[in-house]
Formats: structure tokens, sequence, C-alpha cells
């Protein structure tokens, strides 16, 4: 949805601070999320000055919804080892040190209870002090005005950790790559539940900045393994020219992913081409309760034919790696399917049906699955809608249309691919086998 207008307005109206103002207006302890859009909108228009231009705004969408916001806290309670409290001194993480840090998850607004019905994984995010930025517009007939605002520091690790009974507790490397930056620094937690619930927090009583000096000696780099469209991919396939590029990593000291230093990006690029850069480091997340190995996922259009995609990363201490693979991009012409498979083989208690399909993320397609009996009779059917990633998983039960398992044979499915925009359409069949006993 959107707050729009329906012709241009001045800047600042107080519509908008009251719009929000209002939607935000929940007390920490209630359950929703925020208030309706629709309740925010009316009351701002009621609180703010009645004005010409607060007729021009609109509400597009559903003003019955409510936003999707947390109701639990994640509470940080220690940092290598020491109690931590947001009023308390302040924490410092040095370059190559390694963190431990535990916490729990509250239901109370002042993060006092330990919430032990909790049970599933946090995020935890380490970005480094904020920067300043300074932009300064000019004008032909009155003063140049200066803005200044604050942004996100560069993300130095990104990881999970799993929450039991309502705490949790992981460890990471600082790397070395850092600002040297006096100005405190933040932590930022998000966990959600095996029963869907979800809590946010964050630590800002930290401050980044100094070297361990004691920090144990490693000088060999990350081992990388790439992959295009999917983790069956071997070098030399063929794949479509919009595929996913996904790279494993592993690293005793873990990966750098801060841009504070210059020269030490974790980044991809196509062939000897340097000018679309893939930055992995964006999209790069550690291995639950693992801060020595993780994975980058990133959506791209490789050039069409043969090709060779590049990858060089470092780990925390700044110790380099380069990998390749050769691939074959095809483009939608003929518009088929790649790699297809059913897994396992055979199918004991689920089947999978695996496949790459070669539209771009914005054009989504329509998946449908049919599975037959080897004599014509139809047994099943799975289907996903609009859907846009380009690796596709779709399970089956094995289960028929009663609800009943099917006994073992030979099965035949047939897979039909539409896309919504251009009307593309393919399919792919074969047979699979189920055994049960």
């Amino acid at each position: 949805g959107s707050l729009a207008t329906s012709r241009s307005v001045y800047p600042g109206e107080e519509l908008v601070y009251k719009f929000y103002e209002k939607l935000f207006d929940v007390a920490c302890d209630e359950l929703q999320g925020s208030n309706y859009v629709g309740f925010a909108y009316a009351a701002g228009r009621l609180e703010g000055q009645a004005g010409y231009n607060a007729n021009k705004f609109f509400i597009l969408g559903d003003p019955a919804q409510r936003l999707l916001i947390p109701r639990q806290y994640v509470v940080i309670d220690s940092i290598n080892g020491n109690p931590y409290n947001e009023k308390g001194n302040v924490t410092q993480l040095a370059s190559l040190s390694v963190v431990r840090l535990s916490g729990y998850i509250s239901n109370t607004c002042d993060g006092n209870e330990l919430d032990a019905t909790f049970n599933g994984t946090s995020s935890v995010t380490l970005f480094d002090a904020p920067t300043r930025v300074e932009q300064i517009s000019t004008y032909t007939e009155a003063s140049p005005s200066i803005d200044n605002w604050m942004v996100e520091g560069p993300i130095l690790y990104r990881g999970s950790a799993t929450v039991k009974n309502g705490r949790f507790s992981t460890s990471f490397i600082v790397p070395k790559d850092i600002k040297f930056d006096t100005n405190k620094a933040k932590i930022h937690m998000y966990a959600s539940s095996d029963d869907f619930r979800s809590a946010v927090g964050v630590g800002k009583n930290v401050r980044v900045y100094g070297v361990d000096t004691s920090a144990a000696e490693d000088s060999d780099g990350p081992d990388l393994t790439v992959y295009i469209g999917s983790r069956r991919f071997r070098s030399g396939d063929v794949v479509p020219i919009h595929s996913k590029v996904i790279v494993d990593v592993k690293d005793i000291s873990g990966i750098n992913t801060s841009t504070a230093g210059i020269g030490h990006s974790f980044v991809g690029w196509a062939n000897d081409s340097t000018s679309n850069v893939i930055d992995f480091a964006e999209n790069y997340t550690a291995a639950q309760d693992d801060y020595s190995s993780g994975t980058s996922q990133n959506q791209t259009q490789l050039p069409k034919g043969p090709g060779v995609m590049n990858v060089r990363a470092f780990d925390a201490r700044n110790n380099p790696t380069f990998a390749s693979v050769e691939y074959i991009a095809s483009d939608e012409d003929p518009y088929k399917l790649y790699d297809v498979a059913v897994v396992p083989s055979p199918a004991r208690s689920s089947a999978t049906f695996t496949f790459l399909q070669p539209s771009a993320p914005e054009s989504p397609v329509d998946i449908v699955i049919t599975i037959y009996t080897v004599d014509g009779r139809k047994v099943k059917e799975l289907s996903a809608l609009n859907v846009s990633q380009n690796d596709i998983a779709l399970m089956w039960d094995l289960r028929d249309m009663s609800g009943s398992f099917v006994p073992d044979a030979a099965y035949v499915y047939r897979i039909s691919v539409s896309e919504r925009l251009t009307s593309l359409e393919t399919m792919y069949g074969g047979v699979f086998i189920v055994q049960r006993q």
C-alpha cells in the first residue's frame, strides 16, 4: 500500500508526520504490530493542520491492514562473559577479537522476563559505526542549504543462532577491516520462533575499535565453492542467463564483509568484465551457530554463451582466495527447463521435483506438476503460482488426491511452466519410482 497524493504538495506536510505518529502509536505490550492504516490516515487528517493540501492525500491499499511488527524483544545479557546493558560502560570490540554474545527472548517491555516457550532462531548483525553524509544543495536565487544525516556503518558480521527455551548464544570474529571510529556501533537482532512469533532487539552500547594483538595466526584464505542456478551445478553446465550465483564459504576465521578497507571486497564478476560486479558481501550470512562457514546468494543476468564466473573473497584476517567456474548461458529461445530431477530416487517418504526455470525474476511464472500412473490415471497435481525465483523445488508427500499413500510403482510426471507476462510456455516429462517399503 501507499500513502500518496493526487497532485503536487509542499514538503513538510503535517498530515504525513501525524499519519506515522498514529500508525505506530501502539503500546509495547499490545499484540498488534501497528494501528490500522486507515485509522492512522483519518486521525492524521483530524489532528493535522486542516489545509488545502491535506485534501490531496489518499490511501492506496487496504485501510484495514496492520503492519507486521515483532511484538517480543531480543535482549543481550552478556558479551565475552561480562554483563551487558544499554546504560552501563561501553563494551569495546577489537578488530580480530573473538566475540562471544549471549541473550534471551523477552515478552515484556522492560526485557526483564524470559520467555522460556520461545524456540527457533535469532539473526545477529554487527554494524560498524555509522557514517555522516553531507549534501549541499545550490540555488540560483538563494543561499546553499546543507543537509546532514547518518547512514548505517558497514556490516562486519551477519549470522544466526539457535534459540532454545528462550536463550541463545553465538560467537564470531571481528574482521581486520574496521573504521576505527570512536562513535558507537550497533548489534541488531531478529528472532523467529517455530510457532511463528517474532522478536526484535538492538544493542547500541558497543564500540568497534582497537586491535586484538593476541589473535591466533591464520595465513590461509577461505575455501570457496561456486554454483550457478543450484547446488546441482557442475562447472561447464548449461544454465539460463537469468540465474542465481551461490557461493559457499569456509574459513576458521570467518569472512570479511566490511567495506571499511580498500580492495578487500567479497565480489564476483563474469568473464573479464568488472563493469557489472556482484556484491556477495551484501547477502552473505554465516551458518547457524557457526561463523566459520556461510553462504551468499545473488540473482544476476549472465552474458549469453560460454563464460567464466570469478569470485574473490577475504577472510577476517584479509587472507585472499580466488575461485572460478565455467558455464554456458542460454537465453529464452527455446524456452525450456534445465537440470530437472526427482529426489530421492526411489522416493520413500516424499519426492521433491527440482529444476531451473529461465524467466527473469521480474517475470513470474505459474508451475503445475501433474503425476500419473503408467496407464494414464491422474494421481496428484501440485501447483505454485506467481513464482519469481529460478531454482524451483516442489515436494510431494506421496499421497493421492484422496489423501491416501500411493502404492509402490513407477509414476509418470509432467511439469508445465507458463510465464505470466509473455505467455511463454514449456513442458517437461519423465518417470520416477516410489518404493516406500
